[in-house]
Parts: structure tokens; sequence; C-alpha cells
């Protein structure tokens, strides 16, 4: 478990995204930029003489390795660390390469505020722990033979895991975190920065691949996750 301020680093090869992003992380009194740096391999460097906690990843990047080839050796060599992906690309292969990368979110340009802060309030728990659950490391049962790793929030079914978008995988983090209480509407809509229709879109895809008690809906009180009695 590591206390706050948490480090970061922002790999971004435009100069007025990086300031943008530098000055949005700088609202939240649990983070500091460390350093930025324009390509993988000035990232690199850094990451060999800094401790970082939370790498803010341009998939796209400019050089020989990309973004996404170089979170893949963070991943390797600093398991530790929480990658957030940003692109200007939500196309299939993009959410791949946050899969394979296990990243911990995955957000779009041009940047919202709401957005990043909602992002960073996940990166916090998670860094933190959260202290009205400090069994982090269990295994949650959800129905339908549906397991959920706290530790790695991996979503999984008879061994096999099940890849999930970053929208997706925020909101089981979030529903397994608050799993003793039902999440109304209008706080899921805040803390993922969501519209009403976003919203329902995003429980309707995740219940198709699904099962669709995985997210429950209780009338006239909000959701929260199935879990096997």
């Amino acid at each position: 478990m590591r206390e706050p301020p948490y480090r970061v680093l922002i790999v971004e090869d435009e100069v007025i995204p990086a300031e943008y992003l530098t000055a949005i992380i700088h609202d939240d009194p649990r983070f500091r930029v460390s350093a930025t740096a324009q390509s993988a391999q000035e990232a690199r460097t850094i990451l060999q003489t800094k401790t970082i906690d939370v790498v803010f990843m341009d998939i796209m990047i400019d050089g020989p390795l990309s973004g996404a080839e170089f979170a893949l050796e963070i991943r390797r060599d600093y398991p530790q660390i929480l990658i957030i992906f940003a692109t200007a690309y939500s196309d299939e292969e993009m959410t791949d390469y946050a899969a394979e990368a296990e990243a911990f979110a995955y957000l779009l340009k041009p940047y919202r505020p709401k957005q990043i802060a909602a992002t960073l309030k996940l990166a916090a728990t998670r860094l933190l722990g959260s202290p009205s659950h400090p069994a982090q490391a269990q295994t949650l049962i959800l129905i339908d033979g549906y397991h959920y790793e706290m530790d790695t929030q991996r979503l999984e079914r008879n061994g096999h895991p099940i890849d999930l978008s970053a929208h997706e995988q925020a909101l089981l983090y979030l529903l397994a975190n608050e799993r003793h209480r039902t999440l109304d509407k209008e706080a899921l809509m805040e803390r993922l920065d969501l519209s009403d229709d976003s919203l329902r879109a995003l429980i309707y895809r995740l219940r198709k691949r699904t099962t669709p008690e995985l997210i429950q809906n209780i009338k006239r009180s909000g959701y929260r996750l199935g879990l096997a009695e």
C-alpha cells in the first residue's frame, strides 16, 4: 500500500496536450506530475531513475516504439505501475492494445477534466487500497460462474478472462468496491463522467456479453453487482 502524493509520468509527444493534462492532474492533491516524456526512449530513462506510480501513455507517440508497445515493456518491468492509455482513436485495435497491456484505464482525447478526475479517484483507491475493504486481493464470487479479482480488476468465468473496455472496467471496479450497497444512477454517471444514455448503453453491452444479472438494477435505488448467494 502506497501513500499519496502519487507520482505521475506523462508520455505524450504533443506539448499542449501534455501541459493541459499536467494542469488537470495538479488539481488533485493526491497526485503530482514528476516528469513528462515525448518518446519511449525518454520515458524509459525516467523510469530507471525515478519512482513512478502512474503512467499516462499516449498510444501513438512518435518514435521507433509506439506507446502501445512501450506499455507492454512497462507491464513486464514495472508491474506495480498503473498505466492509463490516452488516444484520439476509439477503434477495436486500440482497446485491444489497452487490454493486452492490462491498462488501468483508457481516456479519449480531447481530454475532459471530469473524466480525468474520475480516473484519478479510481487510481488513488487502487494505489492506497480501500480501508473499508482491506482484503483487496480477494476474489468476488459472482452469479453464473463469474469471478472478479479485486487486486487485478479482472473478470473471469471458468478460468477464462473477459476482455473489458476501460469504461466497463471502471464500472465493475466501482460496483465491486461498493458491493455491499446499491449505487444510484446519478452517482455512477458523475463518477464515470457519463450521460444517462451512455451509462445505460454501457450496462446493456456488459450484460449482453456476460449475463443480465451481473449488474442488477434495484428498482428506484440504482445498481449493484450480482454476487453469488
